[in-house]
């Protein structure tokens, strides 16, 4: 069975975001295991970090075989921080809207973490103009890092929709998955 772990963004707008992507992805023969974010429930405005990060371990530890990490927004930082700490190790992972931007400002003491996240293969979506961090942010962050491949997308948002032709361009990449 091929494992994928589901990381959404921080809205709650993004449990759609996910649910739609677990529907896609289960369809494509994927067994889907979608975090849901405890701050979604208390009314939190943030995502806990480092509680969603415990939480990512756990999930990762009762998976059988290997997995990937299909994420967006604040569900990509999620994954590098859990994949820089040793305490994952997906085969691959795949986000969408890297929100370099907000790390950057907000949340200074992340940039050590990006900048140790260089060994598992990723693919990143970022749209051109996406208002927190548009595709050319993206390619200069990551260039030069062989394991990370950038593509850029159309569309001046935030969102990364579900759409057929991201659905099969994810699916063929975590096809060995």
């Amino acid at each position: 069975m091929k494992n994928i772990i589901l990381l959404p963004g921080n809205s709650i707008r993004n449990r759609e975001w996910a649910n739609m992507w677990a529907t896609a992805l289960r369809s494509k023969g994927f067994s889907v295991h979608m975090q849901q974010y405890d701050h979604w429930d208390t009314g939190a405005e943030f995502v806990d970090v480092f509680r969603e990060v415990q939480k990512l371990n756990a999930t990762a530890k009762v998976i059988t075989g290997e997995y990937a990490i299909v994420a967006k927004s604040i569900g990509s930082f999620i994954a590098m921080e859990a994949i820089v700490s040793r305490t994952i190790s997906p085969t691959q992972c795949v986000f969408f809207g890297v929100p370099f931007s907000i790390l950057e400002k907000e949340l200074s003491d992340s940039l050590p973490i990006i900048a140790q996240y260089t060994e598992t293969k990723t693919l990143i979506f970022q749209n051109n103009g996406d208002p927190i961090t548009p595709f050319s942010k993206i390619r200069n962050v990551f260039s030069g890092i062989k394991s990370i491949s950038c593509v850029e997308l159309v569309d001046n948002t935030h969102n990364y929709f579900v759409s057929d032709d991201l659905v099969e361009r994810v699916s063929k990449e975590l096809s060995h998955v």
